[in-house]
């Protein structure tokens, strides 16, 4: 959500998914929204170990009620997948990986293996510029 001074303030209580969802459907002027993704607050850019179900199962609710096609997971661990797959099916989860950061190549693997896409972001390194000497030492652990 944004705030009054167009600060970036997080979105995670029932309450406040269930709001964005209808607000996305009014702004973009449709019924059901593709896919949407449950960023887990956890670390800025790496997952972090918590309880999701009480977001989950709120963006569940309304995939039942039609309002959601798809589900996804975003910054997420493979414990937090398997938390959200109990609640309703997974299709996708967006964590950051690229050639520095490669700690979720075990879940990688595992996602391809339950049919569910892993979608990385900032593939290209976001906003860290990258020296040939950190990509090497990175490649090398």
């Amino acid at each position: 959500m944004r705030g009054a001074d167009a600060s970036w303030n997080p979105a995670q209580s029932p309450a406040d998914l269930r709001q964005a969802v209808l607000d996305n459907l009014r702004n973009l002027g449709v019924d059901v929204l593709d896919a949407v993704n449950l960023r887990v607050m956890g670390d800025v850019h790496a997952p972090s170990e918590g309880s999701i179900a009480g977001q989950f199962t709120a963006l569940a609710e309304l995939q039942r009620q039609g309002l959601i096609r798809h589900l996804g997971l975003s910054n997420a661990t493979g414990s937090q997948v398997e938390a959200a797959r109990a609640i309703a099916p997974v299709v996708c989860v967006q964590n950051q990986y690229n050639l520095a950061h490669r700690g979720d190549d075990a879940l990688v693997d595992d996602l391809a293996r339950k049919g569910i896409a892993y979608v990385p972001f900032f593939p290209l390194g976001g906003f860290t510029p990258y020296s040939p000497r950190r990509c090497r030492t990175s490649l090398r652990a």
